[in-house]
């Protein structure tokens, strides 16, 4: 039986990170192979089948051992790192950075022997960027949830908010908070919590614009769930720039799986093929004005807040978990990809 060592090195794992390696544990497992978590690269031998979520990791083991790479592509690094780092006031350093991501996530598509990617879109991007046709890869969005909402409709009946995230620039809370405060002046009953980290700067943010009914925390994720099953409504904005276009942010498999109304941005290609929520979502296109979202967002309030089909929202919501936000589906996906390792 052959082993396949997975390198996992410090600050790799995390609550998503983990759901995806146990996805790719099972369609290993399923296929016969033993696996190995290492954390060293000292633990590689020359020409092992090695498994790598990090850009770095997939590199050192490419380079340094020879080794057969299956690499899962989380996002686009070269422009991440662009968006979180555009107020440097360094240019030439910031671009002789991008040149090695750019650099390193081409190395590592042309010499890994298997590539998972998040989205189709993500392989449109890497075949029109590096000029690669015909990329060997399969597809599994990021998720780490499950359908566990129980159908308490009294929770649909008052105009409330939640926000998941942090105040980084790229996950829009400002915007978030502006549409909210839209919605406030229309409907003064809405209230809005803020789970995030960065505390003290989102109560700045709140006071700043003269919010009220709104309350900012943190709780560890096992707790989030559980809070999340008290609101109606959860963001989810996002600028239309190609970071977003490949991602499939965790934030929509949670929201779903408690039984919440997502207020999200058009522009993410793989919630656009996948993801149809009727009249369970409010789908927001990228160059609508505040004013047009919180009028939508008040209408949809007052439409659900008398009646809300509960039965359809939930055969809506299992439909998407047994196909796109599903581990026999995707495992499945994973084992026949891996069949010829």
């Amino acid at each position: 039986m052959k082993t396949v060592k997975i390198f996992l090195s410090q600050g790799a794992i995390n609550e998503v990170t983990f759901h995806y390696i146990e996805i790719i544990r099972s369609a290993l497992k399923k296929n016969g192979f033993f696996y190995e978590d290492i954390s060293d690269i000292r633990q590689i031998r020359k020409h092992d089948i090695v498994v790598t979520i990090l850009p770095s990791d997939a590199f050192k083991a490419i380079f340094l051992k020879r080794a057969r790479v299956i690499h899962w592509f989380q996002g686009i690094g070269p422009e991440e790192y662009m968006i979180l780092h555009k107020d440097d006031k360094n240019p030439i350093r910031s671009g002789i950075i991008v040149r090695i991501l750019e650099y390193l996530e081409k190395y590592i598509l042309n010499r890994a022997v298997k590539r998972i990617f998040v989205s189709e879109a993500m392989a449109l991007h890497y075949e029109k960027k590096y000029k690669m046709a015909d990329i060997n890869y399969v597809t599994v969005p990021c998720y780490n949830a499950f359908i566990d909402w129980y159908s308490n409709s009294e929770r649909y009946k008052t105009p409330s908010f939640i926000y998941v995230g942090s105040s980084y620039a790229w996950q829009k809370l400002d915007l978030t908070l502006d549409i909210f405060k839209a919605v406030q002046d229309i409907l003064p009953s809405a209230r809005i919590s803020i789970m995030t980290k960065d505390i003290n700067e989102t109560n700045s943010k709140i006071e700043r614009r003269s919010i009220h009914n709104a309350s900012v925390s943190y709780v560890s994720p096992s707790e989030l769930h559980t809070i999340m099953l008290s609101f109606k409504y959860a963001f989810l904005i996002r600028d239309d720039i190609d970071v977003n276009h490949v991602a499939t942010p965790t934030k929509m498999a949670n929201y779903i799986s408690s039984g919440l109304i997502p207020i999200y941005s058009d522009v993410i290609d793989a919630f656009k093929a996948n993801i149809n929520l009727g009249d369970f979502g409010i789908p927001l296109h990228p160059e609508l004005k505040i004013s047009e979202i919180a009028e939508r967002i008040v209408e949809h309030h007052k439409m659900t807040s008398i009646d809300m089909d509960m039965e359809k929202m939930r055969e809506i919501h299992s439909r998407i978990f047994d196909d796109y936000y599903s581990d026999p589906v995707n495992i499945d996906k994973m084992r026949k990809y891996f069949l010829n390792i």
